[in-house]
């Protein structure tokens, strides 16, 4: 490890746009995989939810997929070894670790 810090987010894109939903800057690879992989179980859990959790503001508004597909693409990520494995070795080539995910299941680039 060389001691540079890496930032990890997760956005959601509709039409060109790109709103971030998350960011943390953590200190090594290991961790911005693990916050990563939080994350997905995070908005997999409020996506899939059955149904729409209070949530007490008035700014935030459940959103309905045509299926399980996103949810159900964002937990599969974040168990999968092999999915891992390659985030991994992404990371330690210096590249960029992505994982989009749509009504298809998530794939990186």
């Amino acid at each position: 490890m060389n001691g540079v810090p890496y930032m990890a987010e997760i956005t959601a894109t509709t039409g060109g746009r790109a709103v971030s939903l998350g960011r943390a800057t953590l200190p090594n690879r290991r961790l911005a995989l693990r916050w990563l992989r939080r994350q997905a179980h995070r908005l997999a859990d409020g996506v899939g939810a059955p149904e729409p959790q209070p949530s007490g503001t008035r700014d935030v508004r459940p959103i309905d997929f045509q299926g399980p597909a996103v949810p159900n693409g964002l937990r599969a990520w974040a168990h999968d070894p092999d999915q891992q494995d390659h985030a991994m070795a992404r990371l330690e080539a210096g590249g960029p670790m992505c994982s989009p995910c749509s009504t298809r299941l998530p794939a990186c680039c």
